[in-house]
């Protein structure tokens, strides 16, 4: 009988030890989950940031394109191309 209560009291000390370390590893996994659900919070307010970064880029390329395009046609306004001035020979304009 004194022998089955020290094989029931090891078997007792042996599960909370197994008890112990599974409340460690669950506990770390727990702050694991924490640690990945912040990462990927961070992400997506970066990855959010970035998307705004390169949408604004994209329109201030748009923008200046669009300047140019405007200063191109102003200048061909002002300035005319030297296909359309044709050429002078014996008093007339050669187009």
């Amino acid at each position: 009988m004194r022998l089955d209560i020290s094989n029931i009291q090891e078997a007792l000390k042996e599960h909370d030890s197994w008890i112990e370390g599974v409340s460690r590893i669950l506990m770390q996994m727990q702050e694991k989950v924490e640690n990945l659900t912040e990462d990927i919070i961070n992400l997506k307010n970066e990855t959010a940031d970035w998307r705004e970064d390169v949408s604004n880029t994209l329109q201030q390329m748009q923008e200046t394109e669009e300047t140019q395009e405007m200063r191109g046609v102003t200048l061909g306004l002002l300035i005319p191309d030297s296909d359309c001035l044709g050429a002078y020979s014996n008093g007339t304009y050669i187009y």
